[in-house]
């Protein structure tokens, strides 16, 4: 399995720690991006109507 292949190539003793590193590394790298797409979505002004209101036709 390529893999394993891998783990070895890393030093890592077997693959399974190698995919957990990988989930690590992934949560973090997605859980940094979902939240500065927050403080941009925050930061950017509102489209809305002072108060909050929205027009009606």
């Amino acid at each position: 399995m390529l893999a394993t292949r891998v783990a070895a190539l890393f030093g890592a003793p077997h693959w399974l720690v190698l995919l957990g590193v990988t989930a690590l590394i992934g949560g973090l790298v997605g859980g940094t991006a979902a939240l500065s797409g927050l403080y941009v979505k925050r930061a950017a002004p509102s489209k809305s109507p002072p108060g909050g209101e929205t027009l009606k036709k």
